[in-house]
């Protein structure tokens, strides 16, 4: 078996959704003929939540690194230390992880390196690691670099210091894996890399997290949403206006429809505040975070689920949407017109597209009055077209990335 050095910040018990994408990468990509070595930071690096899945993997089977790490200017504010370190937080870490990288290529020879961001100190290390032993390298892209979608308001940073480092390491990346065709198209402008060196692979469901969970029909109407939602870049206020313009209506019975949000994050929206102001408290249910599991069991429990595309980020391609792809719910999708999402969801026949609030009301009370008349949402999603988005898939993929670098 062929043997690749996958480096990655993201890994247990750090949570979110980088480290699902790497744990699926390397769940299945011995299934392919790759054996990854994971080379990630211990226990006393920053996670902004605690996972303590597996994502059902017999972690014996792999062989998991963890390298020393060092914090710099911790008696800074965060925000300042976001703005002074370079390319970000997280440089502490490339020493420690260079020098345990090297040793294991001696022990192990390995055929390809993987690096993935964020943090981009990740790409440094692969570009460094790749420049001492000459190994193929490829650099996958949750986010952006220097146009990521959190950290917009730096702009002297991105100027000045983030472009021309993402620059000079991303040129000597043997190719760069970015999970959609929009972040592509900004990547190459960004960054200079020729597109033909620039791959899509996209974020998917794990077919096998659904074993066993049945989809229920919910009493009444539900729709749910989990996972991080920002109050500026996914304010969900248009939902609150639209619902609360039904029920007063009486185009929707109060007494037959719930809102379920499951939520986290940095600036989280205000869901209590916002269902106060338009008077459906009743309605709407605010619960704290949940596991993996859990959120899933919530999805295939919901009539409906919800999804706020960040404004501004036409290309970010959550890894929310293809969990709720795998729970074959439909899904409402309250985006911009130009969002990648809205051509997912209409190929794949997976739910509803509403770009405005006569559009959102309009697939509410549609799928309102189905649940009424037959107990149910109906789901007409394509499932020969869902397959490409099985974390299976995708991995094959990568791996024919890696099989076309080794030749």
């Amino acid at each position: 078996m062929k043997k690749v050095l996958f480096i990655t910040y993201s890994w247990p018990p750090k949570g979110g959704v980088g480290v699902m994408r790497a744990l699926k990468f390397v769940k299945y990509l011995p299934k392919f003929g790759w054996m990854p070595t994971v080379l990630t930071t211990d226990d006393s690096a920053r996670a902004s939540m605690s996972r303590s899945e597996d994502a059902g993997m017999d972690m014996n089977f792999y062989k998991i690194v963890k390298t020393g790490y060092e914090e710099k200017f911790v008696f800074l504010p965060d925000r300042l230390r976001k703005l002074l370190l370079v390319p970000d937080t997280n440089i502490g870490w490339l020493d420690h992880a260079l020098k345990q990288a090297l040793k294991l290529h001696g022990e192990e020879r390995f055929d390809v390196i993987f690096s993935m961001s964020p943090p981009s100190t990740a790409h440094m290390i692969g570009r460094l690691v790749k420049e001492k032993t000459g190994l193929p390298w490829i650099a996958d892209m949750r986010d952006l670099w220097s146009d990521y979608h959190f950290e917009k308001e730096f702009f002297l940073k991105k100027r000045i210091f983030s472009i021309p480092l993402e620059r000079k390491v991303l040129k000597d990346a043997d190719l760069i894996t970015i999970v959609s065709s929009n972040w592509a198209r900004a990547l190459a402008r960004t960054s200079r890399v020729a597109p033909s060196r620039i791959r899509v692979v996209t974020n998917g469901f794990d077919e096998e997290d659904f074993n066993g969970m049945p989809s229920m029909k919910p009493e009444k109407f539900t729709m749910g949403y989990t996972g991080k939602l920002n109050r500026v870049s996914q304010d969900p206020e248009v939902l609150f206006e639209a619902v609360s313009e039904c029920v007063k209506d009486g185009s929707i019975d109060r007494n037959k429809i719930d809102i379920e949000f499951y939520t986290l994050g940095f600036e989280k929206a205000d869901i209590s505040g916002l269902a106060g102001k338009y008077k459906i408290d009743d309605i709407v249910k605010e619960h704290g975070p949940v596991d993996y599991k859990e959120a899933l069991r919530i999805q295939k429990s919901s009539s409906m689920l919800l999804f706020f595309q960040w404004k501004g980020a036409s290309g970010w391609y959550s890894a929310k949407i293809f969990e709720y792809l795998g729970s074959r719910r439909p899904i409402i999708v309250i985006s911009e017109k130009d969002s990648i999402v809205n051509g997912l969801v209409r190929e794949l026949n997976a739910g509803f597209v509403a770009n405005s609030k006569k559009e959102l009301k309009e697939i509410l009370l549609k799928c309102y009055n189905e649940h009424k008349e037959i107990g149910f949402v109906a789901s007409g999603i394509d499932e020969e077209k869902l397959k490409s988005y099985t974390r299976s898939y995708v991995a094959q993929e990568l791996a024919g990335i890696f099989n076309e670098l080794r030749r």
